[in-house]
């Protein structure tokens, strides 16, 4: 699995990376390099697992939450760094049966605090990554019906980019987008000091369990990819630093897991009703 790298700001005008694992993401997500970014999902408050030997029956709407922790060392100084991330998104289902159609919107996503600086990537570009459809199956395990989804992928910031194919790695490739219209490639990741421009691709799939309530909760296996073409700081150079870090930086573990709520709305819903529940 490739790990996603954050830049680390220091108190110098110089960036070095802290971690692993996504966008979601994710990072999918932390970002810079590979990726992969986890964090363990508590369980709702006041649910336990039930063991389910009928078929569950899918609602038409839910909001999607990834969590992901890493911890990853650092060759320089032997430190260790525990970075969260978490991506929120928009699932729309459609049930045939043990069939089930998804498509997943991304709404937001919350990267972790880097070397006293937070990154932030603002929700109205996040959700201008395209919907994707997968497809999952209600299928009967040990302990009662378990949720499996195929995999499915989330891609910011560039586009006719084939799933097998790198993303690519220069920002003048006409493949490299303008998502946000801020004039740089790709999308940007917002600091107090500057603005990273990258391109993001998160792969995931789903496997978990029903639990009260009409949640389902289990883990993720995530892939993320995550390039950066450059920054908005002259007194830097984001794209080499983040690489040289990431050559001293060593994930020691990481975890991803998913919560599928249910969303209780009348009308169709949207990523505004996803938000509302944080």
């Amino acid at each position: 699995m490739h790990t996603l790298a954050y830049p680390l700001l220091h108190q110098k005008p110089m960036l070095s990376l802290a971690s692993s694992t996504v966008f979601a993401a994710c990072a999918t997500l932390a970002l810079v390099g590979s990726a992969a970014c986890v964090a363990p999902v508590d369980s709702p408050v006041g649910t336990t697992d039930s063991s389910h030997t009928e078929l569950p029956t899918m609602a038409a709407s839910y909001s999607l939450t990834i969590d992901s922790t890493v911890v990853a060392t650092h060759e320089e100084d032997g430190s260790e760094s525990i970075l969260h991330t978490r991506l929120f998104a928009l699932a729309h289902t459609t049930q045939n049966g043990a069939e089930v159609s998804f498509t997943v919107q991304p709404c937001r996503l919350s990267l972790p605090p880097a070397g006293g600086f937070q990154g932030t990537v603002k929700d109205r570009t996040i959700q201008l990554a395209e919907p994707v459809a997968t497809t999952a199956r209600l299928v009967v395990g040990e302990d009662g019906y378990e949720l499996r989804s195929d995999p499915f992928a989330f891609v910011l910031g560039v586009e006719d980019v084939a799933p097998d194919e790198p993303l690519p790695t220069d920002g003048d490739d006409p493949r490299v987008v303008d998502v946000d219209e801020d004039d740089a490639p790709g999308f940007s990741i917002h600091f107090a000091m500057m603005r990273v421009f990258s391109a993001l691709r998160a792969a995931a799939s789903l496997s978990g369990r029903p639990v009260s309530g009409g949640d389902f909760v289990g883990p993720v296996e995530l892939e993320v990819e995550h390039v950066i073409y450059g920054d908005s700081n002259w007194l830097v150079d984001a794209k080499e630093l983040a690489e040289e870090a990431a050559e001293k930086t060593t994930v020691e573990s990481e975890d991803h897991r998913f919560v599928l709520e249910p969303l209780q709305v009348e009308h169709e819903a949207s990523c505004a009703d996803v938000l509302a529940l944080l």
